[in-house]
């Protein structure tokens, strides 16, 4: 039955949700991105320097970065087995093509 209460409920509920749904997302690429840093960029650039997450501050080094071929795309996904690191998975990407390898 459709009443005010249980339409506000359902309000409620909704946004519980919600807030939920929108936490279990940035808990996920928090954990993607702590897996790339800690474990496959520590394990094949032990050397890295930590950029901005927007790319070098002059176009300049952004280019010569891709000129020298000192910048890789690569998405990193950790996981996991009932809240324990089990190893991760990864996916390079051409980005001077904008495809898939």
């Amino acid at each position: 039955m459709n009443t005010p209460e249980s339409a506000a409920e359902r309000g409620e509920a909704q946004g519980t949700y919600k807030e939920a749904h929108t936490q279990m997302g940035k808990s996920a690429e928090d954990f993607g991105e702590k897996t790339a840093e800690h474990h496959f960029i520590a394990e094949r650039y032990p050397d890295f320097e930590k950029q901005h997450p927007l790319g070098p501050k002059s176009v300049e080094a952004l280019e010569r970065a891709l000129e020298g071929d000192r910048i890789d795309y690569v998405a990193v996904k950790g996981e996991k087995n009932m809240g324990t690191y089990t190893g991760y998975q990864y996916r390079r990407f051409d980005i001077s093509k904008g495809t898939l390898p």
